[in-house]
């Protein structure tokens, strides 16, 4: 009964500890660091102002297509996940983030691999990634995604051309699709 009686002492005293440093107000100074807004690289801001639904057209498999990307911040502000072709067959998943302070992207494709993309030459318009690895697939022989150019027309338009390579070189015909933000 004793222990009984200390042990619930030692638990409320612990709560009453653990309640007293809990602070409830998230406007007070001193927040916690993975509380605050993240900020990235430009470039990864830039792909953080995409945050909506984009849609377009695109040549794809030698026809023009409608198309339709979803862009959402998540991780704290500090990746930002892109969902191409939501709910269809050809859904694909990117997710952008930052490695030592540099642009990536990890593309998880239709095709069943997953190449990773890094910031090799950016603009205020533009953000080129060209391949870096990639899980799935032998980049020598295996179709996938090698390279992308995202150029941002202005707020609510822009283009973004990918590059497919097969058996170690580029495919003819990379996919170029305009979108216009529609939310």
């Amino acid at each position: 009964m004793y222990r009984l009686f200390s042990f619930s002492i030692l638990t409320l005293c612990l709560m009453f500890t653990a309640f007293s440093f809990a602070d409830a107000d998230p406007s007070k100074e001193h927040k916690m660091d993975y509380m605050k807004p993240y900020t990235g690289s430009a470039e990864l801001e830039k792909i953080k102002s995409l945050s909506g639904t984009w849609t377009g057209t695109g040549m794809m498999h030698g026809e023009e297509q409608q198309v339709t990307y979803e862009y959402k911040t998540t991780a704290g502000g500090s990746a930002v996940v892109e969902t191409a072709f939501p709910g269809t067959p050809m859904e694909m998943v990117s997710i952008y983030y930052e490695e030592d302070g540099k642009l990536v992207m990890k593309h998880f494709c239709m095709l069943k691999n997953q190449p990773e993309m890094k910031l090799i030459n950016s603009t205020e318009d533009t953000i080129e990634f060209d391949y870096a690895g990639g899980t799935n697939m032998d980049e020598s022989k295996d179709m996938h995604m090698h390279s992308a150019v995202f150029t941002f027309v202005d707020d609510n338009n822009m283009k973004q051309t990918w590059t497919p390579y097969q058996d170690g070189k580029a495919m003819e015909g990379a996919t170029t699709m305009t979108f216009t933000r529609v939310q």
